[in-house]
């Protein structure tokens, strides 16, 4: 059997191994604890947000077309239709017609559809309203937020939720197939305006 002589060994080693043991340990906060314990324990309480459907549409103010701001907990008392879209999403133009023909159908039974175009960096505000105007659309429409976006589990366009009169979110739509979405789409409204 080999014995390491003195001069051959690593003294290093042990100890190295523990330091750098202890710094993982205190660097995930499991040796330290938390670096901010109040923090923590927010977290600890809030509910987990684990999807979007079942839950309130996020309490945000969002920009619109014309440099003015819209309080998403405003239009509490109202059905909702969102729709995130993008002006190069060919799926999206077509369901513009559709949505502005539904909001014109029913609003007088408290139906309000809203357009959220995505944070995607382009094009200017400008040129969306421009692009919007030339299609004819005249509900409201927003401009949606990185944060928004993932809130709601944006990850492809069009995406549409549906939110009831007490401003939770009760179905969605991902897509728009012009033969199949709209039929199914305003009959999801009817029933949440209670008209079926």
């Amino acid at each position: 059997m080999a014995v390491l002589s003195a001069s051959r060994r690593r003294p290093w080693l042990v100890p190295g191994a523990l330091v750098l043991f202890a710094v993982v340990f205190a660097a995930s906060g499991s040796l330290l604890g938390p670096a901010d314990p109040a923090a923590a324990q927010q977290e600890a309480e809030a509910p987990a947000r684990r999807g979007v459907l079942d839950e309130p549409v996020p309490d945000v103010e969002l920009p619109d077309l014309d440099g003015g701001t819209v309080a998403l907990r405003d239009l509490m008392g109202k059905v909702v239709v969102y729709d995130f879209w993008a002006v190069w999403c060919g799926p999206c133009e077509q369901s513009l017609p559709f949505f502005q023909e539904l909001q014109d159908k029913y609003a007088d039974e408290g139906l309000v559809v809203v357009g959220l175009h995505v944070d995607d960096g382009r094009p200017e505000p400008a040129e969306v309203k421009a692009w919007i105007e030339e299609r004819h659309v005249r509900y409201q429409n927003l401009f949606s937020t990185i944060d928004m976006e993932e809130a709601m589990r944006i990850f492809a366009m069009p995406t549409t939720y549906i939110a009831d009169r007490d401003g939770i979110v009760r179905l969605r739509h991902i897509g728009f197939n012009p033969s199949r979405t709209p039929e199914r789409l305003e009959g999801e409204v009817r029933e949440l305006l209670g008209l079926e």
